[in-house]
């Protein structure tokens, strides 16, 4: 008995499952295209949150890599030493440690080799000197000279050998003519303990037997200039640098020679050099290295100081301070690219609801008959839950690879040439690669399912006499309604963005750049309580319309009206569906335009001008302005030249840094670049004031300066008053300035609130004039320029060869342009910048699928309403008139809500998103409050032609359902139905 109860409880679950399958495949065919809308959806959401990490591992890879670009020096580890045992044996040994540390610790991320370099400290000059300066010190730097030979070009001699004589060296040949040294030249320096100059005792005599061009952006020699060097502020006291080779000043130090010479007070340096291997990081790698590179720091010098004579050691940071901030950067990023993908994600998984219910909706009827025919609820929910989870299974097979393919196009499309090795990363092991997001990608797939399967769950629990009573009533209050969760956000919205704004903006810069972020989650509570808001504000806005249309003569608005106000559902959906992917697409166009103008901007605030940097020493005293700006304005493609002095000032009355730019006020506004938010008057004004004022200047010995915001208010000035400032070179009292204006900023100085940066701007000659006739130790001579150029290829490659390479150069160069270049494709921009378009698009796309196919489905499901209207007189044109007007309802306040709700999103986002890529030129961490601020920018043309795309798409499709319902066939409409 048991047992054949069994076998009967088998054959009725098999039963069930034959009958739910062969239900599932009956339905199939009739809403497969709907379905295949819905499966459409959710593999487009497996994507998006497949791609969005791909792409986001892509884009920091490739920022990772690109911090090894700029500046030289910077692209690894530099391990300093300094002993009183210079014995070769020493050297090897110490040699031997650090090799073994540093492979421990980071050799899996590390090129083959290493690079040695012995250097000798910065020593007087005490040779005759016959070039154009009269005091010069020198430091020697040693290198392997099989690794030398590729970075050097020989002009006149040859490279220093090391089993001469005499210790040899090369010269460069602006280090060659300052010092008036020519080949077989001796170039004597002299230690702490020297003799009498020239006397041999504690001496170094060094031979010159070369001049060499060197690339002096070459990463070998890690930012060592071998160009003469002003000591400071230009003065004819120079620092210069000789080559030789290490095993020949290994000799000399070992050698009586070095006695009195190289003392503890004046050591030799021994350098280690590891370069990092850019191919073998990865983002996901950088946190390990940067560890691991945090242990090397602090374990090193401890084991150097166990060895005989107890060296000391220690590692220079300046490669993984970078990394160290590229990492902050990373991870500031992923807040607003998680705050992207939920958005996008939420729009999808709407679109697949709303797809859901369409479906759904579309067999009520003849899920009702076959409920009414005996067909159990279990049956039917299961057939339709079945039809789910095939929808499911065939998003997370097909989903994670459209993600990797979606990724390697986009990434070659959106990344520059430059960064796309960084594709690699996905290309290694594809199939990982494809499916490593797949937790997150089955989450997304559970609540597409989950949507599904409510939507089914009520379908399924009606019958016919159910069908008809529900659709005889008003729809049941929403949960949320009753629970007023809208009213609840936006009191979150308010609370948080009022804290956000009170507090966050009070503390400092630093604090304020970590937890920037929070600006983010006051305007995501304000969007959903705005959400719900218009879903409980649509229905009445109905009701009311309805009223106010059957009061009116015409019966087409109230015929229209008053069918949209009795479902509003239906309308409310697919409004809100376009209106919400309007919003996000206008919110990304706004967004892509505001901050491609602010990279923009701050390229221009940095730079100060088309090009700027300081006179190189050759260039550096110039006899008169107009004579040291000539050279440069006879360049091709140059259209304004301004001279300067810059100086830094020592910090005073509560301004943490403060700088001094006395410019050419006759030429600095044609040359540089100034902001309209800087100040109201426009610097042309500003300089012709300082030019007013520079005979009274010169008779008075008060100097006219312009002042930033920040200098002004702590120094509490007022127009006309007098205020004292500390200066270089300057050994009595401070000197004397004129408060002229107050300006908000001043080019390349950043300020904050909670940072402040004084900047003081006054003319040249007026300075020059004062500082001149008063007790000065040193000239003010200029020593910076800032240069304009025309915009052309040819132009632009003209002024760059010669700012680079020829005697025009200029140290410290800043080109705004590809400062600009440089900013925007920067891959962390790239990353949020794509994905946000890619999202937009999207959203949009799958929005007005559901929104047209919603709408042709609502038209095609009342042609027996129209049908009996025509029965009745209703003439052709105004049954398609009832739905023109329900139509151009929905798809008039889905576009305008979007664009309204687009723009407050644009204008309460942009600040918080803009702080993820706030960086100075150096691509520096700073606040974001040390930038100039965000301005939201509108497109016009691109957002007319976003806007008139939309418009074409619902007006043709408008066209096309009003034509089929405007004659609709009495005989062929007015049938029995399926009842």
């Amino acid at each position: 008995m048991a047992r054949s109860t069994v076998a009967l409880a088998r054959v009725s679950r098999l039963a069930f499952i034959t009958a739910t399958v062969r239900l599932a495949r009956w339905r199939l065919r009739h809403t497969w295209r709907l379905l295949s809308g819905v499966g459409l959806g959710i593999v487009v959401a497996v994507i998006i949150v497949s791609a969005v990490p791909l792409f986001t591992h892509v884009a920091t890879t490739a920022g990772l890599r690109r911090v090894f670009d700029a500046p030289p020096g910077s692209n690894g580890i530099t391990i300093n030493v300094t002993t009183e045992n210079t014995q070769s044996q020493d050297i090897q040994q110490i040699g031997n440690v650090i090799d073994g540390a540093v492979q421990t610790h980071l050799g899996h991320t590390l090129m083959a080799g290493r690079q040695f370099s012995l250097q000798f400290p910065e020593l007087p000059v005490v040779s005759a000197l016959h070039g154009a300066v009269t005091e010069a010190a020198m430091q020697v730097v040693g290198y392997d000279p099989d690794q030398f030979v590729s970075h050097a070009t020989v002009l006149a001699g040859r490279l220093p050998r090391a089993d001469a004589a005499q210790t040899e060296i090369a010269l460069t040949t602006a280090t060659a003519d300052a010092l008036g040294a020519t080949l077989g030249s001796t170039v004597v320096l002299a230690g702490p303990e020297a003799r009498p100059p020239l006397s041999g005792v504690g001496h170094v005599p060094l031979t010159v037997v070369g001049i060499v061009a060197l690339n002096g952006d070459d990463i070998f020699f890690h930012r060592l200039f071998f160009d003469p060097q002003p000591r400071e502020h230009f003065s004819s006291s120079l620092i210069v640098r000789g080559i030789a080779v290490n095993d020949a000043l290994e000799r000399f130090l070992q050698s009586p020679s070095a006695t009195g010479t190289l003392s503890a007070r004046t050591p030799p340096q021994f350098f280690w050099y590891y370069a990092l291997d850019p191919a073998r990081l990865d983002a996901d790698s950088l946190g390990d290295v940067v560890a691991q590179a945090n242990a090397l720091q602090v374990e090193l010098p401890n084991t150097l100081l166990d060895l005989q004579g107890a060296p000391r050691g220690g590692v220079s940071d300046d490669a993984f301070l970078r990394l160290a901030d590229y990492q902050a950067r990373i991870t500031t990023l992923q807040v607003p690219l998680t705050f992207v993908l939920v958005l996008i994600v939420a729009l999808v998984l709407f679109f697949v609801s709303v797809m859901a219910e369409i479906v759904v909706d579309r067999q009520a009827d003849a899920l009702a008959v076959l409920r009414s025919r005996g067909v159990s609820r279990p049956q039917i929910f299961g057939a339709l839950v079945a039809q789910s989870l095939v929808l499911g299974v065939v998003a997370l097979a097909v989903g994670p690879w459209l993600a990797l393919g979606a990724v390697v196009v986009l990434a070659r499309l959106a990344l520059a040439p430059a960064h796309q090795s960084a594709l690699t990363v996905l290309t290694a092991d594809p199939l990982r690669t494809a499916y490593a997001p797949l937790g997150v990608a089955l989450a997304v797939v559970v609540a597409a399912l989950g949507a599904m399967i409510i939507a089914i769950n009520r379908a399924v629990a009606a019958d016919v006499l159910a069908m008809r009573r529900e659709s005889a009533r008003t729809t049941r209050t929403p949960l949320w309604q009753r629970l007023n969760l809208d009213v609840v956000a936006a009191v979150i919205a308010v609370t948080g963005y009022s804290l956000y704004i009170l507090v966050l903006n009070r503390v400092n810069a630093a604090v304020q750049f970590q937890f920037g972020f929070l600006g983010l989650i006051a305007p995501l509570f304000a969007l959903f309580a705005g959400a719900l808001l218009c879903f409980r504000v649509y229905p009445l806005g109905l009701r009311a319309a309805a009223w106010v249309a059957a009061r009116g003569r015409g019966p087409v608005p109230m015929l229209a009206l008053a069918q949209m106000s009795r479902a509003p559902r239906q309308s409310m959906r697919t409004t809100f569906l376009l209106a919400f992917s309007t919003a996000f697409l206008i919110f990304t166009l706004l967004f892509v335009a505001s901050e491609t103008q602010h990279l923009r901007d701050v390229a221009s605030f940095s730079a100060g001008a088309d090009f700027s940097g300081a006179l190189a020493f050759a260039n550096a005293s110039p006899t008169t302005l107009a004579g040291g700006m000539a050279p440069y304005q006879q360049l091709p493609g140059v259209t304004s030249v301004a001279l300067g002095y810059v100086a830094t000032l020592p910090p005073g009355a509560g301004v943490a840094t403060q700088q001094l730019l006395a410019v050419d006020a006759d030429h600095y506004a044609q040359a540089a670049t100034w902001d309209a938010h800087n100040s109201t008057e426009p610097l042309a004004g500003l300089m012709a004031r300082l030019v007013s004022q520079r005979a009274d200047a010169k008779r008075t010995g008060v100097i006219p300066a312009i002042l930033n915001g920040a200098l002004w208010d702590a120094l509490h000035l007022t127009p006309g008053t007098t205020f004292l400032l500390s200066v270089p070179g300057y050994d009595g009292d401070r000197l004397r300035f004129l408060a002229v204006a107050r300006v908000a900023q001043i080019q390349g100085i950043y300020d904050s609130p909670q940072f402040l940066s004084g900047g003081v701007l006054v003319d040249y000659q007026s300075y020059a004039a004062v500082f001149t006739t008063a007790a000065a130790t040193a000239a003010a001579q200029p020593n910076f320029l800032w240069l304009r150029s025309a915009s052309d290829a040819a132009s632009l490659t003209s002024v760059r060869a010669a700012l680079t390479t020829s005697t025009l150069k200029l140290a410290r160069l800043t080109d705004r342009r590809s400062l600009t270049q440089a900013l925007i494709t920067d891959p962390l921009q790239v990353a949020l910048s794509g994905i946000l378009s890619v999202g937009a698009l999207a959203a949009i796309v799958l929005a007005l699928v559901g929104v047209l196919t919603a709408s042709w489905l609502n038209a095609r499901g009342r042609l027996t309403n129209f049908a009996v209207l025509r029965a009745l007189g209703t003439a052709p044109r105004q049954i398609a008139g009832v739905l023109v007007w329900e139509q151009g309802i929905t798809y008039g306040v889905a576009l305008a809500l979007g664009v309204g709700l687009g723009i407050v999103l644009a204008a309460l986002l942009l600040p918080a998103l803009a702080f993820a890529n706030a960086r100075t030129q150096s691509g520096d961490l700073i606040g974001a409050a040390n930038l100039p601020a965000i301005e939201m920018l509108a497109p016009a043309g691109t957002l007319a032609l976003a806007l008139g795309a939309l418009v074409a798409i619902c007006g043709g499709a408008l066209v096309l359902m009003t034509a089929v319902v405007a004659r609709p066939s009495v005989s062929a409409t007015l049938r029995l139905n399926e009842d």
